[in-house]
């Protein structure tokens, strides 16, 4: 499948593609519990412009074990949309949730030797941002910044 992108992609593209698929799997390896981060929907743009619109692009995903689903969308007014997902065995079941996080780590390891045999950097995994009803943390003391750059405090 990756050889299909690959002939169906210019270099750029190519890296993009990758990049992505990539951090679909490194992001899923970071938050295996949150499922927002195990999925994406097919019409999502992004995920179009970087990989779905490539003779391949959704070949690879699906090597990569994500699944093809029709979800509704939580609010329930939206049509179903296909979903592309990784699914986790329950975590009742240590053994085969094991295998599953051990198969994709495996796989974003196959595409990180990609990523560097063809000198393309991989994008840095997602973060969660703190919600609105979580506890914010307490702001640095003046003693407790660092100096970048030679600006105290990231140049205040």
């Amino acid at each position: 499948a990756l050889a299909a992108l690959a002939a169906a992609c210019e270099p750029a593209e190519l890296a993009s593609a990758v990049q992505a698929l990539h951090l679909l799997c490194s992001n899923a390896l970071a938050y295996p519990e949150d499922a927002r981060f195990r999925g994406v929907r097919l019409l999502n743009e992004t995920f179009q412009q970087a990989v779905a619109r490539h003779a391949g692009g959704v070949e690879v995903l699906l090597a990569l074990g994500f699944i093809e689903r029709e979800e509704a969308e939580e609010d329930g007014e939206r049509l179903p949309q296909i979903v592309y997902r990784l699914e986790e065995p329950p975590l009742e079941e240590p053994e085969r949730w094991a295998e599953w996080y051990a198969g994709v780590r495996s796989q974003r390891d196959e595409l990180t030797a990609y990523l560097a045999a063809a000198a393309i950097p991989p994008l840095p995994p997602a973060t969660r941002s703190l919600g609105w009803d979580e506890a914010k943390p307490a702001p640095l003391a003046s003693h407790q910044v660092a100096v970048l750059h030679g600006q105290a405090g990231g140049g205040r």
